[in-house]
């Protein structure tokens, strides 16, 4: 008779425990479900930010949000006029408005490392005497020759971009570093942003190579003050890296992460 009463004690508070435990599982479903469901929500604004972003665009939609078209204008300007300067400076004066245009359109610029050991260096007392002006060297007359071997060495400072440029990458990188989206998304997302600073450098690129073919196109000051970079772009637009590749990887994860075909068939 003990040993039944202690097995029915026994099989009372095994039966107790699991309902506890089972109590305790539910309890914390429905103490977190509220949160989770929060998490859920912002987590869904995330993903349509990134719609809202990459959704239905194409590499020419994106020449535009990222003003790639006034890129190549400030660059290929920047480079004319630098070429105008030297082969025409007593010739042609350049306009207030394009001179102001260089001045304001520009945000900042990406620099390879050739460009900075040409145009910056550490600043110690021994460089500062280095600069002092020569008068020989700086009153020597430019030969046609000596013109032309100065020019084939030209080289713009940086690849200059603009504050539409600046903003939009701004973007990207918030997206990216987002805590409430997937990594995998993520680094696919840094995976266009690389597509994109790429082709900024390819701008400079192939501004400096037309840069060469500038004494053969525009001998003379009449042909270069009806200069236009428009054959520069067309150039630029041949050896560039298609966005598109890029975008469809991530609108591809966004569909099959929110199995969004699943939810509108």
């Amino acid at each position: 008779m003990e040993d039944a009463k202690n097995f029915f004690n026994i099989v009372f508070f095994i039966i107790m425990s699991v309902i506890a435990i089972l109590s305790y599982i539910q309890a914390r479903k429905t103490l977190f479900s509220p949160i989770k469901t929060e998490i859920f929500k912002v987590q869904i604004e995330e993903f349509k930010s990134v719609l809202a972003f990459f959704n239905k665009r194409n590499s020419t939609d994106f020449d535009n949000d990222f003003d790639f078209h006034k890129i190549m204008e400030l660059n290929a300007l920047r480079m004319q006029n630098e070429y105008v300067k030297l082969f025409f400076k007593d010739k042609i004066t350049p306009s207030e408005k394009m001179l102001e245009f260089l001045e304001t359109a520009g945000c900042g610029m990406i620099i390879n490392q050739e460009q900075a050991s040409k145009f910056f260096e550490v600043v110690t007392p021994e460089t500062e005497a280095s600069k002092v002006p020569n008068k020989a060297v700086e009153e020597e007359e430019l030969t046609p020759a000596i013109t032309l071997a100065k020019w084939n060495k030209f080289m713009l400072p940086g690849t200059e971009y603009t504050r539409k440029f600046h903003e939009r990458m701004e973007e990207l990188t918030k997206l990216a570093a987002s805590p409430l989206l997937p990594k995998e998304l993520t680094d696919l997302i840094y995976e266009f942003m690389g597509v994109i600073h790429e082709n900024l450098g390819t701008v400079g690129k192939e501004v400096e190579l037309a840069a060469k073919s500038m004494p053969e196109q525009f001998p003379t000051p009449r042909e270069i003050v009806n200069f236009n970079p428009h054959w520069i772009w067309n150039k630029y637009n041949r050896s560039r890296k298609s966005t598109d590749e890029a975008s469809a990887k991530i609108l591809t994860f966004v569909n099959q992460h929110l199995k969004i075909n699943e939810i509108m068939s």
